[in-house]
């Protein structure tokens, strides 16, 4: 090792133990506010110092997520109120890009940070060190993580309960939950996107009335074979929705089996009200719920938990 790095990792406390340098690497991981009024803490200036500049990283890492939350916000709301700018810049991949680099950004601190823990080093690390040195930001670090614990408690306990509201086996149901997320997201988190739907169609037809596919032509047969209420989350453009099989547009529908009953369809597709008046004929007897513009993830989330419960109650 040239020796410039040498002396840089070679500030440390002579002996260590190794207990200590593997708690002090383990705050950066986000357990410090567990430790925030522990003794050793403050007793030990190695832990001391790893545990103030750990606080520093955490809410540096804070404030990115809150700027990349704000962003999806304001890109959801470009999409739905300022389309021309949206198409002209698709801000999407440049919000990929800037989160990507945020998230590269404070890996590395955080990486680099915990390689000083682990072999007994205090030597600061510029700035994430002189805003651990801060009592307020300690303080807000702390409480805003413990609200993380929290949400995260409560989302996982949440997105377990709603995972048993719905199922995926061969028998019948009133309502159906069809979605298309490219493989990006488990289950059970899709499943708490539904949750206020399907607990009130359990509610309404009885436990294990709501089955929850991933669509595709055959599950989407099915559902109107089958459903009195059907959510079907695709992709889409003015053509018809998007699927892996390729395009299927009100024609395809039309040529589909109807459940008599089928009361109720949700159509999250963009730009699917260009065709509204043949979506409506293809999908009969059912209410008909299309969009004649780009659409938000979160303006559909924001259906499902709001509108959709209502909606699901006044069938029959």
């Amino acid at each position: 090792m040239p020796d410039r790095a040498q002396n840089y990792f070679s500030k440390f406390p002579r002996g260590v133990a190794v207990s200590h340098r593997a708690l002090a690497a383990m705050l950066y991981l986000g357990v410090a506010p567990l430790f925030v009024c522990a003794k050793k803490l403050r007793s030990k200036p190695f832990l001391h110092h790893h545990h103030s500049q750990a606080m520093g990283l955490i809410l540096v890492g804070l404030i990115f997520l809150l700027v990349s939350i704000l962003l999806i916000l304001g890109i959801s709301y470009m999409m739905v109120h300022f389309r021309p700018v949206y198409d002209a810049f698709h801000p999407e991949a440049l919000l990929r890009s800037f989160m990507r680099k945020l998230f590269i950004i404070w890996a590395t601190i955080a990486a680099f940070s915990i390689a000083l823990a682990l072999v007994g080093s205090c030597r600061p690390v510029p700035l994430i060190h002189r805003l651990g040195k801060k009592r307020r930001v300690v303080m807000a670090a702390t409480v805003l993580t413990w609200v993380l614990y929290i949400m995260g408690a409560t989302g996982a306990f949440m997105a377990w309960q709603a995972d048993r509201t719905v199922r995926d086996d061969p028998r019948p149901g009133a309502a159906y939950l069809l979605f298309e997320d490219n493989d990006l997201f488990p289950r059970c988190l899709l499943s708490l996107g539904f949750y206020r739907v399907s607990a009130a169609a359990n509610e309404k037809w009885g436990q294990g009335s709501v089955v929850m596919l991933k669509l595709s032509e055959d599950s989407l047969r099915r559902a109107l074979r089958e459903g009195r209420f059907v959510f079907i989350g695709s992709h889409g453009t003015a053509q018809g929705m998007i699927m892996k099989e390729g395009f299927v547009g009100p024609e395809h529908v039309l040529e589909m089996e109807k459940n008599a009953a089928l009361q109720f369809v949700y159509l999250a597709g963009c730009d699917s009200g260009a065709q509204r008046a043949i979506w409506e004929a293809a999908f009969q007897p059912a209410e008909v719920v299309t969009h004649d513009r780009l659409t938000a993830v979160l303006e559909h989330l924001w259906w499902l938990w709001i509108r959709g419960p209502e909606i699901v109650r006044r069938l029959y």
